[in-house]
């Protein structure tokens, strides 16, 4: 079992000439399968908004025909061939389509905002799992050192077994405590796979990560957070489709050539040669039950349902803003009375390790002074990256782009 920990210790070490930094790490999110399928639905978005800007253009088509009768009067052609290119343009309909382009650029926009959120969303929890992965790295540190430790008593308790100047008693207890420990580390083993697993999840790399990485303090420049934003840009797409809804007439021009040339027909009814008619049209709904009133209404009830939600969500936010600052205070005050606290038992420690070696102090006191200073230790560890995903959560709340906070 000491080779196992003895070959992962090295390997750790010597890999970290490979390691990644946690600025990588966040860059890598953009390649995220997830990520990658939520930017399909801005691109979607884009096409649409394109789509329903094309209005300001007429449409043109073309339009071809062969009609064969088996049955005719004398007097008419049997077949007939015609082609036929009409375009037509609309000159006004209450501002439709106007307002179907202005709703499908709001809804862009709101697309845009959502997935740079996604994104920050992603690259919460990639430092989330960094900082877990350096706690748990730093705590098998901890564990091997009092492992050591254990090993150096060990090796002087058997010496004075075997001379029969000391009991087996006080040997046995220093065997188990150091299996104890022992079992620490498997769960801290695979507490780090996890963290590196979801991590790779996340970015879709595998490196072992750079240590001692921390990040900048984020300032209270509070931004609109691209969530809230999101919805409001949702709102504005509702109300223009809202507007479109109306009971205003569309009126149309239409303009088209037709060439039509007759098969095997010598009459005079018929004339072959390119005709060109122009049309006006108007319409306006007169009676629909209602359906185009109702319609509004369920519009304008959707606009007022998101409004309230966006006043939920920035009530929320100022709230989670709130508790991120006083959570990042309070981690500051637990780091330092972590390192008060290990500074004490560092001392009671190295006093009760010398007192147990001359036999002052029995085993259990000795192992619990030691425990206390393994747990000293892991509290300072623990409080130091605690700090650093408070600043994450704070500048999260605020709106802060994550990345900005990695120092160069």
């Amino acid at each position: 079992m000491l080779k196992n920990i003895f070959l992962f210790s090295i390997f750790v070490s010597l890999t970290q000439l490979n390691a990644m930094g946690l600025k990588e790490l966040l860059n890598s999110i953009e390649s995220n399968d997830s990520y990658q399928s939520k930017l399909s639905y801005v691109e979607k978005s884009k096409k649409e908004y394109e789509s329903a800007s094309t209005h300001i253009y007429p449409n043109i088509d073309m339009v071809g025909n062969y009609e064969n009768n088996t049955k005719v009067y004398t007097d008419e052609a049997k077949s007939n061939v015609n082609g036929e290119l009409k375009a037509s343009y609309t000159l006004y309909d209450g501002e439709k389509l106007k307002n179907n382009e202005l709703s499908k650029k709001s809804l862009y926009e709101s697309e845009e905002l959502k997935i740079k959120y996604t994104k920050q969303e992603m690259m919460l929890n990639v430092i989330k799992e960094y900082f877990a992965y350096q706690n748990a790295k730093s705590d098998l540190e901890v564990v091997n050192y009092k492992i050591k430790e254990l090993d150096e008593q060990i090796n002087k308790s058997q010496i004075l077994v075997n001379n029969e100047l000391s009991t087996k008693d006080k040997l046995q207890a220093l065997i188990a405590s150091k299996k104890e420990a022992i079992y620490d580390i498997e769960d801290l083993k695979i507490q780090l796979k996890k963290s590196s697993l979801q991590i790779s999840l996340l970015t879709g790399k595998d490196e072992l990560l750079t240590d001692n990485q921390t990040l900048l303090e984020p300032t209270n420049n509070e931004s609109v957070r691209d969530d809230i934003e999101a919805k409001k840009l949702e709102v504005k797409s509702l109300k223009h489709n809202a507007s479109s809804i109306n009971y205003l007439p569309t009126v149309t021009i239409n303009n088209s050539l037709k060439q039509t040339d007759y098969i095997n027909y010598h009459g005079s009814s018929y004339e072959d040669g390119v005709n060109n008619q122009v049309s006006l049209q108007v319409s306006m709904p007169i009676f629909d039950a209602g359906k185009i009133s109702k319609d509004k209404e369920a519009s304008q009830l959707e606009v007022l349902a998101l409004n309230k939600e966006i006043e939920y969500d920035e009530k929320r936010a100022k709230i989670e803003k709130d508790l991120a600052f006083l959570s990042l205070e309070s981690a500051k005050a637990k780091l330092n009375s972590a390192v008060a606290g290990l500074e004490a038992t560092k001392t009671a420690y190295d006093y009760s390790k010398k007192r147990f070696e001359s036999n002052l102090i029995s085993y259990t006191e000795y192992l619990e002074e030691l425990t206390k200073k393994q747990e000293a230790n892991s509290r300072v560890i623990t409080a130091k990256n605690e700090i650093e995903i408070k600043k994450a959560e704070l500048a999260f709340a605020l709106g802060t782009n994550l990345i900005t906070l990695i120092k160069e």
